[in-house]
């Protein structure tokens, strides 16, 4: 059989294409013999043929641009192209503001330290008035609404 056919076979056998089977030059007649699949399966146990390995793509250089990245480098405005909306989405970053807030709020709630201003804080909060939480806690303190002397320890270190 022709050493074509060989290549065929045993790239089915061994499950790889067939620029990866490689033949013994030194065994091309007992190669050329062979004319079913169980004699390419006895050459392939005999070591005669067999698959080079796979070459596979180095992530040498892809690693070395992460951590650039990571670092900081090629983050200017050159590089950009979605919108600022596109890169860090207005809705993720409100929703996770106003849930911050939120949950100061409750906090200080479930402490006594916000009694009466809580419902007028909470729709503040909702307006978009008040922009981060210690906005929250200046906004509280001004309107008379906070008790310190409820505040835990740790909160008032917070400020």
């Amino acid at each position: 059989m022709s050493i074509k056919a060989v290549r065929r076979m045993a790239s089915y056998l061994m499950k790889c294409g067939g620029t990866r089977v490689v033949m013994d030059s030194t065994h091309l007649e007992d190669i050329e013999k062979s004319i079913t699949k169980d004699d390419v399966r006895i050459l392939i146990r005999k070591g005669y043929v067999w698959a080079s390995p796979k070459k596979g793509v180095p992530r040498t250089r892809g690693r070395m641009h992460a951590d650039r990245l990571r670092a900081g480098r090629g983050r200017g405005a050159g590089k950009r192209k979605g919108t600022a909306n596109a890169r860090l989405n207005s809705k993720s970053v409100w929703m996770a503001r106003v849930r911050s807030q939120r949950k100061l709020l409750k906090s200080l709630k479930l402490q006594g330290a916000v009694v009466e201003g809580y419902r007028d804080a909470y729709t503040k909060i909702k307006g978009g008035a008040i922009k981060d939480k210690s906005h929250l806690m200046i906004f509280l303190k001004e309107k008379g609404y906070l008790n310190e002397k409820a505040l835990k320890p740790k909160q008032q270190e917070s400020k």
